[in-house]
């Protein structure tokens, strides 16, 4: 049983998956990634929920970091009319909000670690709309 308390011991948990994780990661090829990615996004791309989903969250994945690709994922969300959530790192504790946005390639920016991220405010000084998660609900409010 574990001395630690049950956030913390989540939190160091959380850290040895991650490093299992990126470990196995660098072993695969260029070759074995890629086509994980598309099946990944094929998976997502004909899943049910995701089709009916008139609004959706998702990151966009940063190539050293070995995410899962969602170069299919994200354009097809938007090309759906659906309203699209990506997620903004807002401090050193790794806070995040997820902000609306309209066009990956001018809604967004790379932040220091090089991870594209939705920009503080919109093309036209306003903020963006943020998702809100209402667990007891189970649904995406916008605000």
């Amino acid at each position: 049983m574990s001395s630690l308390p049950p956030a913390e011991s989540l939190v160091a948990e959380k850290k040895a998956s991650r490093n299992v994780v990126k470990k196995e990661l660098r072993q695969l090829s260029k070759e074995q990634r890629q086509a994980e990615d598309e099946a990944i996004q094929r998976h997502v791309l004909d899943m049910d929920f995701f089709q009916k989903a008139r609004r959706v969250c998702a990151y966009l994945a940063c190539e050293p970091l070995r995410e899962v690709d969602t170069k299919r994922i994200v354009p097809a969300a938007l090309s759906q009319g659906k309203v699209l959530y990506v997620p903004r790192v807002e401090d050193r504790a790794a806070h995040m909000r997820m902000l609306r946005i309209e066009d990956p390639d001018n809604d967004t920016e790379r932040n220091s670690m090089g991870i594209a991220e939705p920009t503080p405010l919109l093309r036209d000084g306003q903020p963006h709309n943020i998702a809100l998660l209402v667990p007891q609900a189970g649904r995406l409010l916008e605000r």
